[in-house]
């Protein structure tokens, strides 16, 4: 407490910040942005070019090997002229030809 101290009042404290106005500048990169980041369409999946017709698929089990055997016939029937077959298969499946 300091007695006959003078009191000094500032118009803002010392670590105020003071307000700006935003320039126009600022408010267009703000409106450009806000754009960009809009939702933009989704990519739509291509329907297959083919369609499996049949399937005959015949297994055997192996219980010693603890294996599993299978061929699969596949008829496909197409519904636009192609020249590849896109199959998916499981990633664990082992392909022989």
């Amino acid at each position: 407490m300091y007695i006959g101290a003078e009191l000094k009042t500032f118009e803002r404290g010392p670590m105020a910040l003071r307000r700006r106005v935003p320039s126009p500048i600022f408010v267009l990169l703000l409106i450009f942005l806000s754009s960009l980041a809009a939702p933009l369409r989704a990519q739509v999946p291509q329907p297959p070019n083919f369609l499996a017709d049949h399937y005959d698929v015949s297994a055997t089990l192996d219980t010693i090997g603890q294996s599993i055997s299978a061929t699969a016939k596949i008829d496909f029937k197409a519904v636009e002229a192609s020249s590849t077959v896109r199959v998916e298969l499981h990633p664990n499946l082992v392909v022989k030809e």
